[in-house]
């Protein structure tokens, strides 16, 4: 009668003696373990400065007297804006309309143009004529309306300024801060709406020249322009002083963000903190970015790129979680610049190992 399994084991356990089979072979041939690597895979984006075709730029002008001077800088500098998209061949409309509701967003016309083209033979001059019909309406309720009038101009089909396709780059101008009331449209559901355009997102712009905290407009009757920066930052865009005495700078980056040069590149996935690492190649020379939270205080770029073996012609870079992209603080590369961000995967990435107590 056979013996149970059970019996035979305690035998052997009991007695000591060599199991009755054995187990033998070259390691080799067995192979070795698989177990699965613990270190987060790297992430590597790699993007390319390129240049847009079509650009439909909207530009949304204060109508309050306190913006004669700053209007006057908008109009001085003006050509610099419209030299670079000229040069560059870009298929653009550009459009001016106010921050009255009055007027319902309706674009101001000159030279028999609801907009300016290309083509259009004084370009300057004609932004000039469209902008100087903005009347003056001190003391109007809710007069200073720019996400309404942004809204209701974007939607006005018989101005037939905005096309399906084409880069969409609004820029409002005022010393006071939005008082459109959520009428027709709050600034989430504003935001949503430029978010949600037939546009490549990446091409959708919100810039806002406005008052900032301590500027000197404050001191004039203006306010904060707090909402329109929160939708700059939400959309993407150029934030910038209305009290700048000279426009030339924020023209010129207005035009480059036009024209698809950009300084801020979204990721394709959540990093893990600390890890984001960016590189600029163009015109055959390689820059390393240095992320400004890395700087201590009291410390520059340049002291931080000299603690590392990799770092040649340094430039900060800021990464925002909200935004999921990396800026580049106001340096546009070149067209056709590559840009390449490496980060470990933040939904990949593994848990640390546990130290022996």
């Amino acid at each position: 009668m056979p013996r149970p399994v059970r019996a035979i084991l305690c035998v052997v356990a009991l007695s000591g003696c060599a199991p009755e089979f054995t187990i033998s072979g070259d390691p080799a041939l067995a192979g070795s373990g698989d177990a699965p690597s613990l270190a987060t895979p790297i992430v590597t984006d790699k993007l390319v400065q390129t240049p847009e075709s079509q650009a439909d730029i909207l530009f949304v002008i204060d109508n309050s007297p306190t913006m004669d001077d700053d209007q006057a800088n908008l109009f001085r500098n003006f050509p610099v804006m419209m030299d670079f998209l000229l040069q560059t061949g870009l298929d653009f409309r550009v459009g001016v309309t106010s921050t009255n509701k009055v007027r319902a967003g309706k674009l101001y016309s000159a030279a028999g143009e609801d907009f300016i083209t290309p083509s259009s033979a004084d370009p300057t001059g004609e932004f000039v004529n469209m902008a100087q019909q903005i009347p003056r309406s001190p003391g109007a309720a809710n007069n200073e309306s720019g996400i309404a009038t942004t809204f209701m101009a974007l939607n006005d089909t018989a101005a037939n300024f905005l096309r399906p396709g084409a880069g969409l780059h609004v820029v409002v101008m005022s010393d006071e801060d939005d008082q459109s009331g959520g009428n027709p449209i709050t600034r989430t559901e504003f935001i949503s709406y430029l978010q949600t355009l037939p546009q490549d997102p990446d091409a959708v712009t919100f810039s806002a020249i406005v008052c900032h905290r301590g500027d000197p407009c404050l001191d004039n009757g203006g306010s904060v322009g707090d909402n329109y920066m929160a939708v700059s930052n939400a959309v993407g865009g150029v934030v910038w002083p209305i009290n700048d005495n000279d426009y030339t700078d924020a023209l010129q980056l207005l035009a480059m963000q036009a024209a698809g040069l950009r300084d801020e590149f979204f990721l394709t996935q959540l990093p893990v903190p600390g890890s984001v690492k960016v590189r600029v190649k163009e015109q055959g020379a390689e820059r390393v970015g240095v992320n400004v939270d890395d700087i201590p205080a009291g410390s520059t770029l340049e002291d931080v790129c000299a603690q590392r073996d990799d770092c040649t012609s340094p430039f900060p870079f800021t990464y925002t979680v909200e935004r999921n992209s990396v800026s580049l603080n106001s340096w546009v590369p070149d067209p056709f610049a590559k840009v390449t961000i490496e980060y470990e995967s933040l939904a990949d990435q593994q848990p640390e190992a546990e130290t022996p107590q």
